[in-house]
């Protein structure tokens, strides 16, 4: 959910906090720096946006594919990958050589279901079903699924 999205679609209630992590490959993930790494980013995202607004660092590699930036990164052509944390976890955990380096502090987000702007109802029916599975626990354990216990970056 971002302010610019919101002037063109309606957003359901958030099911998702997330934050930005950094992977880079094992051995030298031992922090969070980002200046002077050759960088990759997926376009149109809010870790694009943070690396140019806030870090001022010019990415060496932007891409539409995660598959793309995670090779790249694995096959040692980019130092590190800047990307929402439940997509930066998964492939630390998939790809052989990669690890998460950790959260980049301040990059708390959230995640929700777009709709077109005035569907009401959809909106509401949407809502009525994100609250049932957060009333009755459905929502806690697909994050304890997916996510494990607590990791940073995810609630």
């Amino acid at each position: 959910m971002t302010s610019d999205r919101e002037r063109e679609v309606d957003f359901c209630s958030p099911h998702l906090d997330v934050s930005l992590a950094v992977v880079k490959r094992a051995g030298r993930a031992a922090d969070i720096t980002l200046h002077g790494l050759r960088l990759g980013l997926r376009r149109g995202t809010t870790a694009e946006l943070y690396v140019w607004q806030r870090m001022r660092i010019e990415p060496v590699r932007e891409s539409e594919s995660n598959e793309e930036l995670y090779a790249l990164l694995s096959a040692a052509e980019l130092d590190a990958v800047v990307d929402d944390f439940p997509i930066a976890n998964w492939f630390s955990q998939q790809v052989p050589g990669l690890e998460l380096a950790g959260v980049l502090p301040g990059t708390e987000g959230v995640y929700a279901i777009m709709v077109g702007k005035k569907n009401h109802k959809l909106r509401r029916e949407s809502n009525r079903a994100l609250a049932e599975i957060e009333n009755d626990g459905t929502r806690r354990m697909l994050l304890m699924k997916w996510f494990g216990n607590d990791p940073a970056g995810v609630n």
